[in-house]
């Protein structure tokens, strides 16, 4: 077995671990979410989203994939486009190495208006699943997962942003019209987590 094809299976026994520390499932309540503080310190407040869409974004800055993202605009546009009193975006970094105050100055070099949930010993981010950066996942007003995967289906960029499909172009439309939906997922594309463990 070739070195590439032996990284490519730790990889994967590696997801497969991170899956299997997941407290949520498809369609399912998340439950109580965990207390964790924003890279401003702030104490992030779940009640204050009770009647909002939650949209969480895994990220790390280092990440090649996410910085294709945040250079191409795309999801500084889409919540842009988003009505704020009925979806709320969320950044999540759980990446163990990068501290608060480095998550904060990158937050403002970007622009980001929206919270960036500073997740170093990973907690969060195992909560969810959460595999790759970045990863989406879409909590309901009532508390179920919509949504867990990809943010588009083009992984590597190779498509001008116009003709990529959005996987979460159904929110605009649910949120607004809070029509009847089936939650679904995909697969996630990006780097790996880096969580401490």
């Amino acid at each position: 077995m070739t070195l590439r094809n032996w990284y490519l299976v730790i990889l994967c026994m590696l997801n497969f671990f991170v899956a299997a520390q997941a407290e949520v499932s498809l369609g399912k309540s998340v439950g109580t979410l965990p207390a964790v503080k924003t890279s401003e310190g702030k104490s992030v407040d779940w009640s204050s989203y009770e009647s909002k869409v939650m949209i969480f974004e895994w990220l790390n800055p280092d990440c090649p994939f996410v910085k294709r993202h945040y250079e191409e605009k795309t999801f500084q546009q889409l919540v842009g486009s988003l009505d704020e009193s009925k979806v709320q975006w969320i950044g999540v970094n759980s990446t163990h190495y990068m501290s608060p105050e480095a998550t904060e100055q990158w937050r403002q070099e970007q622009g980001v208006s929206w919270p960036i949930i500073v997740d170093q010993d990973g907690k969060f981010g195992r909560f969810f699943g959460a595999k790759t950066t970045p990863h989406i996942f879409v909590v309901a007003q009532d508390g179920s997962l919509l949504y867990q995967g990809a943010i588009d289906d083009d992984p590597y960029g190779k498509l001008q942003p116009l003709n990529r499909k959005s996987n979460l172009a159904f929110l605009l439309s649910f949120a607004e019209q809070k029509e009847t939906f089936k939650p679904f997922e995909t697969q996630p594309y990006g780097c790996s987590v880096k969580y401490a463990d």
